[in-house]
């Protein structure tokens, strides 16, 4: 959220290009969030074959498609639901 504030700040207020440096800067923090929150959703789940295939799954998605990742949340939740039905 922090990344995106600032950037949308930067746009619209038409801040230097140095503005550029610092949203770069910004990425790193960004990916760190991210895969802290991956991290955590996979040790609330127990870390199963299936959550890892799961969060592969979406990561390889979310690398090569332009898809919106709630899209992927909703397909993941489908996949633990089938398998809870299913009882794997």
């Amino acid at each position: 959220m922090i990344v995106i504030a600032v950037s949308v700040l930067f746009r619209r207020y038409e801040i230097p290009p140095s503005s550029e440096q610092i949203e770069r800067a910004m990425t790193p923090i960004a990916i760190g969030l991210i895969l802290a929150g991956v991290f955590s959703v996979l040790n609330l789940m127990g870390g199963t074959l299936l959550s890892y295939a799961v969060v592969g799954a979406s990561a390889a998605i979310v690398c090569w498609r332009r898809v919106n990742p709630l899209l992927l949340l909703a397909a993941g939740g489908a996949v633990y639901a089938a398998a809870f039905l299913l009882a794997l």
